[in-house]
């Protein structure tokens, strides 16, 4: 199986031969093409959409989005 398998498998709730491990940050536009929705990742994109949300009063939105 290939890096990329396992990690495809990861995104996708399946079992790979080993669990893939990284320290390596997926930025929000790749993770984002990866699942198919946006997605909250990278810390600069991260925090300005915090702040934009907490600024447009969507905080019941930003807490989904944590969970």
């Amino acid at each position: 199986m290939t890096g990329k398998e396992r990690i495809l498998n990861a995104f996708n709730h399946k079992e790979s031969d080993y669990v893939p491990v990284s320290d390596q940050l997926i930025v929000s536009k790749v993770a984002s093409e990866i699942l198919g929705r946006y997605a909250y990742t990278g810390e600069d994109e991260f925090s300005r959409d915090t702040i934009e949300l907490l600024y447009k009063g969507e905080i019941d939105f930003l807490v989904e989005r944590y969970i």
